[in-house]
């Protein structure tokens, strides 16, 4: 094979492999730019084991009042929002996750703002979207909830469909994370 067409047949390689990297890059300043805002500042707690009953509603944290955690602060795992905190302990606190069934927030999808409801539970879901809402697969679920700092980055829209009463569109999440290996979580200060 002649030098010059190895020569070609790399500059086209590097040139597709040039492609697929802007892609990448376009689709990562995509996502930052769906996220509104930073949270306020955070104190590291450690995960006490649920072993073996690994229950996804509640994490019990290492952090308390002495740390200055409060009833309400946000609770996150690499920069989305796992819950809140719903007791406090001297040394210790309750969180509650978005996995508990009673778990409900006000958030909104997408870089257009259309706003849904959070509903928790064993698989946490978007539900009373508006039905002529254009949100697609991968757009960001964020907290608007004042419960919460704005633009708290929830999850990503994995699935859409239209509600069994026709009335709204639902949607399932996406997690960076899998809630039964999280071994240690941020608490917003308050």
């Amino acid at each position: 094979m002649p030098v010059a067409r190895i020569q070609d047949d790399a500059a086209l390689g590097l040139a597709a492999e040039n492609q697929n990297l802007k892609a990448e890059l376009a689709k990562l300043q995509n996502i930052k730019s769906q996220i509104p805002e930073k949270p306020p500042a955070f104190m590291r707690a450690m995960v006490y084991s649920r072993y073996p009953l690994n229950f996804k509603d509640e994490m019990l944290l290492s952090a308390g009042r002495n740390e200055g955690v409060a009833l309400g602060s946000v609770v996150v795992f690499e920069g989305v929002l796992v819950g809140k905190i719903s007791k406090v302990f001297d040394d210790m606190s309750l969180a509650q996750t978005i996995f508990d069934s009673r778990f409900q927030s006000a958030v909104r999808v997408g870089t257009a703002g259309v706003d849904a409801l959070l509903k928790g539970g064993s698989l946490p879901e978007i539900d009373l979207i508006p039905l002529k809402a254009k949100i697609e697969s991968g757009d960001i679920v964020y907290a608007v909830s004042p419960d919460f700092p704005y633009g708290l980055p929830v999850g990503e829209v994995e699935s859409i469909k239209v509600s069994a009463n026709q009335l709204f569109q639902e949607a399932t999440l996406s997690f960076v994370y899998d809630i039964n290996a999280v071994e240690t979580v941020l608490v917003a200060k308050k």
